[in-house]
């Protein structure tokens, strides 16, 4: 049960870090793309 619990707890925490991480990554990328489109089209 505690060997459950702890996968289950690292697998949420893994699972909202790889979010946290691609919001990061994404947000500024997505405006990059966003202004140069912008810009050149």
């Amino acid at each position: 049960m505690g060997a459950l619990y702890g996968a289950v707890t690292a697998g949420a925490l893994s699972a909202f870090g790889y979010g946290l991480l691609g919001a990061i990554i994404g947000v500024p990328t997505g405006f990059i793309v966003n202004v140069s489109r912008r810009l050149l089209g």
